[in-house]
């Protein structure tokens, strides 16, 4: 695809301080049609282009452990002049090992990381600004069948990098001109009735207050005690974690939760306890939700290239048409 082969010349920049080298995950936009899958001697090595991420699997690795290696000329090169580092994601099988190699104008560059998982593995570029061969590496350290998948690889500029996340890190807890100041004493009388009315609420204390003095567990405050010591605003980044798959969300966002009903639960407890100091917290995991970016698992699901991700769209399941399929032969 000319478009494509185009594009690759240099990475897509995704934010200011990162850019997309492979986004194998989407069957529009990934290059996996332009990896050679060596042959090693590793038996049933397979290597798909799926919906979602590039799956990979063999029956048996080699002698060196590579059950399959994926690599990629770039022809005039891929001109990484201005980034510090290349980043490749991948789930990697239990007792496995990720290794990413690229020959560069500057010579070999080589980076590993073993044992299994979702990754990020980075390499560092040492100066090199053009990329002339890549190889991708997944194996392991026993000798029996294994799967895992292919994310995407991306480059990285260490500084821009971190002055975009420095962005995101400029709230504190006080919220000012948000959130009414500490010494506020809150009446825990529903404006709204959203989540129930005075009549209902009163009922509800009074039933809960009955089960806590026979003995009852308090199960509104379990249900919360994971939050209270937490600063919801240091959660605050591009994207938000929205369930507990974290397939596709960055490593950086595995333990980010403002969207996982943390302030909904807060505001059941403090209306039931009348515990200001928990309703305080509710708003600010709310107003943390509302000043992240995108409320998606990652830029997966908005690559401006890319079909998008976790969309009920029609025709996703065959790939768009255009399924790829890499296998050896069985020796």
């Amino acid at each position: 695809m000319k478009d494509r082969i185009e594009r690759m010349e240099k990475p897509f920049r995704i934010n200011v301080g990162e850019a997309m080298v492979e986004p194998f995950w989407d069957p529009s936009a990934s290059g996996l049609e332009e990896w050679e899958l060596a042959e090693t001697g590793a038996k049933g090595a397979k290597v798909v282009q799926y919906w979602c991420y590039v799956p990979f699997e063999w029956l048996e690795p080699d002698e060196e452990g590579r059950g399959i290696v994926l690599r990629r000329d770039f022809e005039g090169g891929l001109a990484v002049k201005g980034y510090d580092r290349l980043v490749l994601s991948a789930a990697i099988p239990e007792k496995g090992f990720l290794r990413l190699e690229a020959e560069t104008e500057l010579g070999a560059r080589q980076a590993e990381s073993a044992g299994g998982g979702k990754k990020e593995l980075q390499l560092a570029l040492d100066g090199a600004e053009e990329i002339r061969r890549l190889a991708i590496t997944v194996g392991s350290t026993v000798r029996e069948p294994a799967t895992g998948w292919l994310n995407w690889l991306g480059a990285q500029n260490d500084r821009l990098l971190e002055e975009h996340l420095a962005l995101c890190s400029q709230y504190n807890e006080k919220w000012e001109g948000f959130l009414k100041d500490e010494s506020y004493e809150p009446s825990f009388t529903p404006r709204y009735g959203l989540i129930a009315t005075k009549e209902e609420l009163e009922q509800m204390r009074a039933k809960y207050e009955k089960h806590l003095a026979e003995g009852g567990r308090d199960v509104f405050y379990d249900r919360v005690v994971n939050y209270l010591d937490k600063k919801p605003e240091d959660m605050i980044g591009d994207y938000v974690r929205l369930t507990d798959d974290v397939r596709f969300c960055r490593i950086r966002d595995e333990n980010q939760y403002t969207a996982d009903s943390a302030g909904e639960k807060l505001v059941q407890y403090a209306l039931l306890k009348k515990d200001g100091k928990a309703l305080r917290l509710a708003a600010r995991y709310c107003l943390s939700l509302l000043m992240t970016g995108h409320w998606l698992d990652s830029f997966l699901a908005d690559y401006p290239l890319g079909l998008g991700l976790h969309c009920p769209c029609p025709g996703r399941g065959d790939s768009g048409g255009r399924q790829q399929r890499k296998e050896l032969p069985e020796a």
